[in-house]
């Protein structure tokens, strides 16, 4: 069984690919700001936190309209 996308096991190579897609449905809608994500269930937010960290690493403007 996998582990859920929203334990602790949420490495760097998954939230970083999860931020790209977010950025690139993001981009399709056409940047708009505010934009905001939902974790359903997010217990401790180890998924939203590695996606904000992640696009804060890539210096990608969504970070700034979250």
């Amino acid at each position: 069984m996998w582990p859920a996308l929203t334990t602790a096991a949420a490495s760097p190579d998954l939230t970083n690919s999860v931020a790209r897609q977010i950025e690139e449905v993001w981009d399709r809608l056409g940047r708009p700001a505010p934009f905001t994500i939902r974790e359903p269930g997010a217990g401790r937010g180890t998924l939203a936190a590695g996606i904000a960290e992640g696009l804060a690493r890539s210096g990608s403007p969504l970070r700034d309209v979250l």
